[in-house]
């Protein structure tokens, strides 16, 4: 029936932990099927779950070895990537494998830094397919660490994107982005990709995500192509979840590098999917390059302000 597909990459033991609250969550039995995709190249996590769960069988698919563990709420297939694919490729390899594996009918994509705010009845979901066929991706209700809404979002324009949201780092007031609140479920232009039910056939006919970008826009891209096939996105506020996304990309990657991942799938999407005009790249190349220099300068400045209080700690008496 659903196919529970997450990228992993360095926090094994925080997707099985992750699944397992899933399992208990969505209460799907045999219905729900758990795949992990390990975008670690140097990973030990095929280590870690044969030490927690017991072998059922291994394979190749694609070129990528797979393993089979018997958890106590139903079968993981693990994939190992050997190399970082980021979000769309891995992503995809999951939906590949799903079909290979399990032609379930929809998937549920998520990210491990989620919790669940309380038990969801997937058959509710899976209604709101069955009775909108056109409705090929639907968002539950997201929630920040501090609470605010984090779903849904509206169309916003190519050169807010390029230009404006780049520097709402630096406000004194921070920019919620494309961030639309809506007080009932219906259509929307996209929902967050940490968590999306997706009708599986709906998502094939789109191409799946599109491989171009690493991190970031596919959600967007995604909503591009549906359009073109006229699909679309819906908001279900019947059901929530807690992200703690911030937390995560702040412990695991560089600020510098995570807007380098940020301006290319912008650009890509405002180039391939907005037709921005090509003579509106070159200011927005100019303007990512400040942007990147700001953003060091303010990453080596919190460096400094934190050495200097940690030494001020250490210089202190005891």
């Amino acid at each position: 029936m659903i196919s529970l597909i997450v990228v992993d990459y360095k926090s094994i033991e925080k997707t099985c932990c992750f699944l397992e609250e899933a399992a208990k969550r969505l209460g799907c039995g045999n219905g729900l099927h758990y795949l992990i995709v390990d975008n670690d190249p140097d990973s030990a996590a095929a280590s870690f779950l044969k030490g927690k769960y017991p072998v059922i069988r291994e394979t190749v698919f694609t070129d990528v070895p797979v393993s089979f563990y018997q958890a106590g709420y139903g079968e993981i297939c693990y994939l190992f990537a050997g190399k970082n694919l980021g979000y769309a490729k891995g992503n995809n390899l999951g939906a590949l494998a799903a079909d290979q594996f399990y032609q379930d009918e929809y998937y549920l994509i998520c990210n491990n830094d989620l919790r669940f705010e309380s038990n969801w009845n997937p058959a509710e979901v899976i209604r709101v397919f069955r009775e909108q066929p056109k409705i090929a991706v639907i968002g539950p209700k997201i929630i920040g660490l501090d609470r605010k809404e984090q779903n849904p979002y509206r169309k916003r324009s190519p050169y807010y994107w390029l230009f404006v949201y780049p520097w709402s780092r630096f406000w004194p007031i921070k920019s919620r982005g494309d961030y639309c609140r809506m007080a009932a479920s219906g259509e929307c232009y996209r929902v967050m990709g940490c968590m999306m039910f997706l009708r599986a056939d709906s998502f094939r006919a789109c191409g799946r995500f599109d491989e171009h970008t690493f991190l970031f826009a596919e959600e967007m891209i995604l909503s591009e192509k549906m359009q073109t096939h006229e699909y679309t996105c819906y908001y279900d506020n019947r059901f929530c979840a807690v992200h703690e996304h911030a937390k995560t990309i702040r412990s695991t990657t560089k600020a510098v590098q995570v807007e380098k991942w940020f301006f290319d799938s912008m650009f890509y999407y405002c180039r391939e999917y907005r037709k921005v005009p090509a003579a509106v790249m070159v200011p927005a190349w100019i303007n990512r390059w400040l942007n990147l220099a700001a953003v060091a300068v303010k990453e080596k400045a919190k460096q400094l302000i934190g050495f200097q209080k940690s030494r001020g700690h250490s210089g202190k008496r005891s």
